[in-house]
């Protein structure tokens, strides 16, 4: 449970992190070294739990694991992960970790541009542009107002030293702290999220609340536990004080669909990229109660919806990059 738990974070860290669209001209790292990442959700969390993150930005450097080529496709073109298809065995297969080191004077917005080159140039990525319509679900306020509280912005406290990454290695990557109830629960410090704090209950769901939570955040989340995406029609800005429950199963249903190696859970097929619309969700109608009863508790509502959308496709990519 405890290492779920924490790969739910990382995806969820993962997500919290896309920046806004910018147009720019193409840029490209000053130096990029791409290597196989793990694909076992334990390694992953013992990596958290010893204070590394799984995901960092800096004046300096770009360093980024345990992603899929859709994963880092999703986040060069600055899209969901479910408006990426094309080589869906190639683009859900090997997880990968890439450190990158920036060219002076770079600002954050201009990296998914440089991830967009540094796929080109190493995959041999080649791709287009396609409008097609979706079933979604439209995120919108409730008849009966907004629920959420607004975040409470907070200093939050230093993550605890990694024992090999401590304070004699000041250029490493910021931590998580992790800390243990002692129930099954955790409390996760750290991150652009604020406090996460996790809470598994004796009927079999889980407990979550996020003390600054961004709307773009909030809809990833969502979109991993239904049966079709979610788009934003809120107009909120702004972060929020965000609570939710969700069964067990729903966790487990997840994992499988991204081909998470767990011990005593197979792996499921990656199609689609094992996120909205995805068979798992779909089948468990436990899951799809309890986030539409999370979301109306927040005073928001789901509305089932088609729109089209524009969708990265892709046309072609190489399994395995070119040598560092």
């Amino acid at each position: 449970m405890r290492g779920i738990l924490c790969f739910w974070f990382a995806a969820a860290l993962m997500s919290a992190q896309t920046p806004t669209p910018t147009p720019a001209p193409k840029l490209s790292f000053d130096v990029a070294t791409i290597k196989p990442g793990t694909n076992d959700i334990m390694a992953l969390a013992k990596s958290l739990q010893g204070g590394k993150s799984p995901f960092r930005v800096d004046d300096h450097r770009f360093e980024i694991t345990f992603a899929r080529l859709r994963d880092l496709i999703a986040y060069a073109y600055e899209v969901p992960t479910f408006r990426v298809s094309g080589q869906d065995a190639v683009i859900d297969g090997q997880r990968w970790e890439i450190n990158a080191t920036l060219p002076e004077g770079t600002k954050k917005e201009q990296i998914p541009l440089m991830v967009q080159s540094l796929l080109a140039d190493r995959f041999g990525l080649k791709i287009h542009r396609e409008s097609k319509e979706h079933s979604i679900y439209a995120l919108v306020i409730g008849k009966g107002g907004l629920k959420m509280k607004a975040a409470v912005d907070s200093p939050t406290p230093p993550p605890a030293a990694d024992a090999a990454d401590g304070a004699a290695n000041p250029g490493a990557a910021p931590g998580l702290n992790i800390k243990q109830d002692g129930k099954g629960g955790a409390t996760i410090a750290g991150s652009p999220m604020g406090d996460v704090k996790v809470s598994p209950s004796p009927d079999g769901t889980i407990h979550m609340e996020m003390s600054r939570v961004p709307m773009a955040t909030l809809i990833q989340q969502l979109s991993q536990y239904l049966d079709r995406p979610v788009i934003d029609m809120t107009e909120l800005k702004g972060n929020y004080q965000v609570a939710f429950d969700f069964p067990i199963s729903a966790l487990l249903n997840m994992v499988r669909a991204q081909g998470i190696a767990i011990p005593g859970l197979p792996a499921g097929a990656a199609g689609g990229g094992g996120l909205p619309g995805g068979a798992d969700a779909a089948s468990d109608p436990a899951a799809m109660n309890s986030v539409f009863k999370s979301v109306e508790n927040m005073g928001l509502k789901l509305e089932p919806r088609k729109q089209p959308l524009d969708d990265i496709v892709v046309d072609h990519i190489e399994k395995n990059p070119t040598e560092n």
